[in-house]
């Protein structure tokens, strides 16, 4: 009787020790490097687990179920669960992407009709689909290129936020038939440079 006692005891625990532990990424099917990345797992009692990656850093969100997780590195994030003894869980992987940018000026996407509004106006735009919301301090670098038939003029022009105050003066003197490129522009986040595609537009 002692051992079927026993046997059962053994076979209740692997139960409770093999229950199903998932890990979910909360906005999209991968992780975007250096910043915030909500997760949760899906287990009873989330309070007796401790997450832990080889990439980055993991913190605690404020519900017991949810984390963060920062991944420094471009390619593999190994998460691992370990219950409140340090025993392992449960190991997943997850892909990790690099942030995306785009800039645009907002209300001139192909032409510029008005040179007076848009040397008043212009503005660059931080873009990102991997942010809900793009709120942080920013530079840019760039080429401005400006062309017509005789003449390429350049420009290396530095803006912090997106203002383009700076070359307000030089849009006023734009011409029909100018064509203005802003040339290999570089988005500058902290310690972090971006390279984000050319803007073209056309004096109409």
């Amino acid at each position: 009787m002692k051992i079927y006692q026993s046997l059962l005891f053994l076979f209740i625990t692997y139960i409770n020790s093999a229950q199903e532990i998932a890990i979910t990424i909360e906005r999209k099917l991968h992780l975007v490097q250096t910043i915030a990345n909500p997760i949760s797992i899906s287990a009873k009692n989330c309070q007796d687990y401790i997450l832990t990656t080889d990439n980055g850093k993991i913190e605690q969100s404020n519900s017991e179920c949810r984390f963060v997780i920062y991944p420094n590195h471009i390619g593999l994030a190994k998460i691992s669960i370990k219950n409140k003894a340090g025993k392992l869980i449960k190991v997943e992987h997850f892909q990790v992407k690099p942030i995306v940018f785009s800039v645009d000026i907002p209300n001139f996407s192909k032409y510029i009709k008005d040179v007076n509004y848009f040397s008043k106006s212009a503005r660059l735009n931080l873009n990102s689909d991997d942010l809900e919301c793009v709120d942080l301090n920013w530079s840019t670098n760039f080429e401005l290129i400006t062309m017509d038939e005789n003449n390429t003029k350049r420009l290396v022009i530095s803006s912090a936020n997106g203002n383009l105050n700076e070359i307000k003066d030089y849009f006023k003197i734009l011409k029909k038939g100018n064509i203005i490129i802003f040339h290999n522009i570089k988005v500058i986040t902290g310690a972090n440079e971006f390279s984000v595609a050319d803007i073209v537009l056309e004096v109409n």
